[in-house]
């Protein structure tokens, strides 16, 4: 038996596909039942309202027709979508299936919509506020090199921003916010334009004019200094007490840039002859004055005390 040439092939593959034709067209005449998911939008003034949570966009309905009829709607790209409009959206939580049935029936004509399978949309949306804030700078998030300090005022511009956002979130924002220098090892004079951050709140809801703030302020190196000295009084403290050692030791921490013209013999460290001590024949020390540059100032612990011996 000869093997069918290739016209007899070609013959039985239009066969078939004409079959297939045919046997599809008289399915499509038929009636059948099945789901569709359909397009939703929904409609209300959004310009005075923040949608909290992402609303749906689309429902999963039951439809029965003819075959051709949902084909089409089952491969088409342009359902236009069933209009929801939302008389108060901030006061509509959720919205059940089974009422937007009609408005589905009315855009789909020439098929029967049986149900509405999704049950329930849920919806998160809100009235928007706006309000404006002080700003300061937050000094504990400034992060300094080792043994550098801050040595002016710490200069916000401008120094409020208005926040439009969810009601519920500006009103529990308090009147003034802090900015945070995330730099690290700052180590110079710190001017920079720095993004606005609410922390602790949903941020992405949040619009922050101006969006960006800048943050001035100075910083200098400091040294500490140990310093021997001579006491304001030198050997009568009192009437019949007198110091066995003049000398006392001072520690003290200034600016670098002070430390070679400050004037050292400008501190005074006094003894107290009311605090006298009988049994360890003692009277404490005191600093009474030193340079303002001098930005701490504290007596060595071996020089808190002064011996003294009296009569």
């Amino acid at each position: 038996m000869r093997s069918p040439n290739g016209s007899n092939w070609k013959a039985i593959l239009l066969s078939i596909l004409a079959a297939s034709i045919f046997w599809l067209f008289q399915s499509l005449n038929k009636n059948y039942s099945t789901n569709l998911t359909y397009p939703i939008a929904f409609d209300f003034p959004k310009e005075n309202y923040v949608i909290i949570d992402e609303l749906p966009d689309e429902v999963q309905i039951n439809i029965s027709g003819i075959g051709w009829n949902i084909f089409r709607k089952t491969f088409s790209l342009g359902l236009n979508p069933v209009r929801i409009h939302l008389e108060s959206p901030a006061t509509t939580p959720k919205i059940m299936g089974s009422t937007l049935l009609a408005n589905i029936n009315d855009q789909l004509p020439r098929l029967q919509v049986n149900y509405v399978i999704s049950d329930t949309l849920y919806l998160n949306i809100e009235p928007k506020a706006a309000r404006t804030f002080g700003v300061y700078a937050d000094s504990l998030s400034i992060d300094l090199k080792s043994n550098f300090k801050i040595t002016s005022t710490i200069m916000v511009s401008p120094d409020s921003v208005t926040i439009t956002g969810p009601q519920s979130i500006i009103k529990q924002l308090p009147i003034n916010l802090p900015i945070r220098v995330g730099q690290q090892k700052i180590d110079e004079p710190f001017d920079e334009s720095i993004n606005f951050e609410i922390r602790g709140y949903q941020q992405s809801l949040l619009k922050v004019d101006p969006p960006n703030i800048n943050v001035r302020f100075d910083v200098e190196e400091f040294v500490t200094v140990s310093y021997n000295m001579k006491l304001a009084q030198l050997d009568s403290i009192d009437r019949g007490i007198y110091a066995l050692d003049s000398t006392v030791r001072v520690v003290y921490t200034l600016p670098r840039s002070a430390q070679a013209v400050v004037d050292k013999e400008a501190i005074q460290v006094v003894a107290l002859p009311e605090t006298l001590n009988r049994t360890d024949s003692t009277v404490q020390l005191f600093i009474q004055h030193y340079p303002e540059v001098i930005s701490s100032i504290q007596l060595d612990s071996t020089s808190t005390l002064l011996k003294v011996i009296y009569e």
